[in-house]
């Protein structure tokens, strides 16, 4: 989760790019593995001692993961903001739309 929002990040910051997609695929190879028994979550699961409760559950665990970047990349990109400056007898009030495409 936390690789997949520093791409989430990098795609908020000015001059970087704005297409998440190598950089999440990269995340998700590095948690999954090309083979499923080799990914960091497995490793973990293998080694031995474990403090695991339970196994086998890496698929609810990052569409979990999943969820919870969605809702974080939703509110960087629909986050509104309002500044408003006041001098003498006028008010300004200025809306914008905070953070940029995902």
């Amino acid at each position: 989760m936390a690789s997949v929002l520093k791409c989430q990040e990098t795609v908020q910051t000015p001059g970087k790019p704005t297409d998440t997609t190598a950089c999440v695929d990269k995340a998700k190879a590095k948690y999954n593995g090309s083979d499923p028994t080799k990914g960091c979550f497995a490793k973990l699961e293998a080694k031995t001692p474990n403090d695991c409760e339970t196994t086998g559950n890496s698929s609810a665990v990052q569409g979990m993961a999943d969820a919870c970047v969605n809702s974080f990349a939703a509110l960087l990109t629909s986050q509104s903001t309002t500044t408003t400056t006041t001098t003498g007898a006028t008010t300004t009030t200025t809306q914008g739309s905070a953070g940029g495409s995902s």
